[in-house]
């Protein structure tokens, strides 16, 4: 059975988890208000089981013909969102495969270890230089630098001030955020400084070698991939890397002082704090919503009739 109510992801307060506990409850699926204002009316997919289906169903992968491109011409038109669909995790196939491949083994087994190694070094001195001070900002002081830095490490380019890039990707967010209305004109003006940052970068010769950017810019060189797909995935990394890990960073923070019962399970020994962070990355994941998936032809799921063009938004932080 499925929830008749229509659901509205705009109207849910501060607390989502109870409205998506009703819907899985309750059939775990709904009609509801469109995501965004390039869509119509979406259905809204809540447990578990639905949002795996809904994630590799044939009629909804990304890029099916028809009725999805009208609709990605009408995001696509937006600056910043033009941009980020040129990145490897938002450009449709064969597109998709060609960015990904040579990047795809990047992160080897030892190459990770040596990462978590620098990272706890930095993450220690970080908290060190936090504790001197009589009062520290948790996000500006630790979260901040510690997520520029992995980037610094992973892409293998210095980042002058992080500060300022951050507060930019923050703005960036704003652009992938479900939303009643077109984008924030601030999105796009994130998004601008970023993409000449980048762009400004390559052309100094400011890229370490041994980094994945480096990587990137050698696809260019060997023609298989445009600068502009260089410049798009940098972007998008400097963004998603920073902003998912400073906001769920300081969404766990907020998490322990709404439920300080729960803390002091933490801070008493009774709860180990890398079950915590388990529980906390669930709780606070700062995606709760995967991106729209449109329909390429009608078809039945689940037992609800699904139209080409229309939307089934998966949503994660119910599933999880």
């Amino acid at each position: 059975m499925i929830s008749a109510k229509l659901f509205n992801p705009f109207a849910l307060g501060n607390d989502r988890f109870p409205e998506f506990a009703r819907r899985r409850a309750t059939g775990g699926a709904a009609w509801g208000e469109a995501p965004y204002p390039e869509v119509g009316q979406a259905y809204y997919v809540f447990s578990h089981a639905l949002v795996s289906k809904a994630l590799k169903h044939p009629s909804l992968l990304q890029a099916p013909p028809g009725a999805y491109q009208a609709t990605r011409q009408k995001i696509t038109a937006n600056y910043a969102l033009d941009l980020l669909t040129k990145s490897m995790m938002l450009s449709d196939p064969p597109q998709h495969l060609q960015l990904r491949r040579p990047l795809a083994g990047s992160l080897t087994p030892s190459l990770s270890a040596r990462l978590f190694d620098s990272l706890l070094s930095t993450a220690l001195h970080l908290t060190q230089k936090a504790t001197e001070k009589p009062d520290f900002d948790a996000a500006r002081d630790l979260a901040v630098p510690l997520s520029f830095s992995t980037l610094e490490n992973i892409l293998g380019i210095d980042i002058d001030n992080p500060w300022s890039m951050g507060e930019d990707a923050q703005c960036m967010a704003k652009a992938l955020e479900m939303r009643p209305e077109g984008v924030d004109p601030d999105a796009n003006d994130a998004c601008r400084r970023l993409e000449l940052w980048v762009s400004s970068a390559i052309d100094k010769g400011a890229i370490r070698p041994n980094g994945m950017a480096a990587q990137m810019l050698a696809e260019v060189e060997a023609g298989r991939w445009h600068r502009d797909d260089a410049v798009a995935n940098i972007v998008f990394l400097l963004f998603a890397g920073q902003a998912t890990v400073v906001d769920t960073f300081g969404n766990a923070l907020v998490a322990l002082e709404c439920f300080p019962d729960q803390r002091k399970l933490l801070e008493d020994g009774r709860v180990s704090w890398l079950s915590a962070a388990e529980e906390l990355l669930r709780y606070c994941a700062p995606v709760h919503y995967a991106g729209a998936r449109i329909a390429a032809n009608d078809f039945d799921f689940d037992g609800v009739a699904i139209r080409a063009g229309q939307a089934v938004v998966p949503v994660l932080a119910s599933a999880n």
